[in-house]
Order: structure tokens, then sequence, then C-alpha cells
């Protein structure tokens, strides 16, 4: 829930009703049983909590209220934040769309490295596409001759663009890049993790004796991180294939922006909630097979109801605590 020109997001968490000044040391967090958004306080010596989706009609807040609306925005916000407290800045997503994290200056890098090449790609579309990654993409960005290569093709860009100089065109790139930047940077802090993380379950599962319960556990987890990975992979290569086009990227440089950022989100959100169970399975000896059935357990409980076929989570699963669609959600 963002705001607009004519409602402009607040950017405090901030509630009037007399509510929530009734309460003291209010805070909104994810619920540890089934992560819906809360709201939390203390009542003598225990903590209550009370689901932010169902407190606008247990407490009569009106709809279209000031306090109906930042509930949407605290809810919207925790996807972004572990928690917030009254009169805590926003995050930067739910204000203004821009990200409340910044991205390592070697993925920036690595964007107009990127973009660099698809552009000369554009201009000479005969020639053999070369594909390169992280370090090779960088130092083919400083070889002379690519970058000649490339500023006679901004040049060209800015005159199909209706520019006036090839330095527009290198601004739009920039402007483009820095949006890219964090794609960059989940791409190896979450994509390749998951790739790692996948490899080593594989690894872990030659030690396991055939026939056990381990080895049917971690059987599963296997197959459903690889369901996992193809989902993230899939919405990886949405945003590469929109924003391949370059020249249709620079642009509809606005548009662009808004389906970064779209994804941007989606993939930080994911990768919030994955991070616990990646440094679980990063820290997991390769010989540690009693604590094996320890890791398996959250790690099903995660991937199941997010990456099975819901007829076969059920069928397999009647047994477990249900779990609510709001689990289901990044």
């Amino acid at each position: 829930m963002k705001g607009n020109a004519a409602t402009p997001s607040p950017e405090t968490c901030r509630l009037e009703g007399k509510l929530f000044s009734s309460f003291p040391g209010i805070m909104f967090r994810h619920a540890e049983a089934d992560q819906s958004a809360v709201m939390a306080f203390r009542m003598g010596e225990k903590e209550a909590a009370l689901p932010l989706l169902r407190l606008g009609k247990e407490f009569a807040i009106a709809p279209g209220s000031a306090d109906a609306r930042m509930i949407g925005l605290i809810i919207s916000a925790l996807e972004f934040v572990s928690c917030l407290r009254l009169d805590d800045p926003l995050p930067a997503e739910v204000v203004s769309g821009e990200a409340s994290w910044v991205p390592k200056e070697e993925y920036r890098l690595l964007a107009e490295a990127r973009l660099q090449m698809q552009l000369i790609a554009w201009l000479t579309p005969q020639s053999e596409r070369v594909e390169a990654t992280g370090a090779t993409l960088l130092a083919l960005a400083e070889d002379p001759a690519i970058r000649a290569h490339a500023q006679e093709a901004m040049a060209r860009a800015a005159a199909d663009l209706g520019l006036n100089s090839a330095r527009e065109t290198l601004v739009r790139m920039k402007e483009l890049a820095d949006e890219l930047a964090y794609l960059e940077h989940l791409r190896v802090c979450f994509l390749d993790r998951l790739a790692a993380a996948a490899a080593k379950l594989t690894l872990l599962a030659r030690g396991v004796r055939a026939g056990t319960s381990t080895a049917e556990s971690i059987s599963q987890v296997i197959k459903l991180i690889g369901a996992a990975q193809r989902k993230i992979q899939g919405r990886f290569d949405d945003l590469d294939a929109q924003t391949g086009e370059i020249i249709a990227a620079l642009r509809n440089l606005d548009q662009q922006r808004t389906f970064i950022r779209a994804g941007r989100d989606f993939l930080y959100r994911s990768f919030r909630v994955f991070e616990p169970h990646l440094d679980r399975i990063e820290r997991h000896p390769v010989d540690g097979e009693q604590e094996l059935p320890a890791l398996l357990a959250p790690l099903y409980h995660f991937l199941a109801p997010r990456f099975m076929p819901v007829t076969e989570w059920l069928r397999q699963d009647r047994s477990a605590p249900k779990i609510s669609s709001r689990s289901m959600s990044w």
C-alpha cells in the first residue's frame, strides 16, 4: 500500500486512536506461529498479541480513516522490517517506493557493465553475443575497445531516443543501473546462496542411510528447495527479459523503474524469510547426520506449504497444524 500525489504516505508509524495510548510498549511484528502481522503489548506479566487484520473490526476503526490507512501501511512495512514501534520511521518501500537497504557498489558497477554490453549488442546485432558475468563482465567493460564501442552505441542510441547527446544516454543508463543494482545484489546473496544450499543438501543426502526416515525427509526437502530455485529463478528471468531490450528500457524509464522495484521488493521479501534457513544449512556440518532431523524439520515446514502442490501437501500433512494463508505470503 503506497501513497500517491494526492495523499502522500506518512513517514512515521503514528496512530491517533485512544486504544493505542492505552497499552504500554506497543510493538508491531509477525507472530511466530503463523507469521501474521500482530500488535503485541504487555498485560501484566504476559504479552498479548492482536492480529492487525482484525484490529479495525474489533475496535471500530473506520475504514478509510487515518488509523485504518496506517494499519495497512504497518502490515506492508513488516514485509521489510522485523518490527515497528509507535513513532518509528516507516521503511522507504511503503513511503516512496525507494529501497530501505543499499546494494554494494560492486553491484551497481556490474549493472552498468551489463547495460553497456547490451547497448553494444543492440548496435551490432550481427556480432556474436558475449555471455559474461561477475568479474569477467566488469573486466570487459574496462577494455578500451569495448568502451569505444559503447561510446558509439550511446551516440547512436541518443539519436534513436530523441536525446541531444551520448551523455544524456549515459545519464539514463546510470539511472537504470541504479535500479538494477538491487537485482544484481539479490542475484548473488539470494539466488546463488539458494543454489549453494541445494547443493549442500544433496551432498548431505549422500551420507544418509537409504530407507531411513531421514533419507525420505531429505529427499523431500531437496525436491522442495529445487521448486523454490525454479520459482526464484523464474522471477529473475522475467526481470531480465523485461529489461533486456535496452532501447525500450531507456525509452520507458519510469515504467521500467516501477517494474524493477516490484520485482526487487518481491525478491527482497522472499530473501528475508529464506535467510534464516539458508544460514542454518550453511552452518550445518557436512558429516552431521545425527543433527539432520533438527535441520530438516523446520525446512520442510517452511518449504512445503509454499512449494509443494496443494493436493500433495494436504495428503502428506493432514496431521500437521493448520497454517493460515497469511503464512504463505512473502
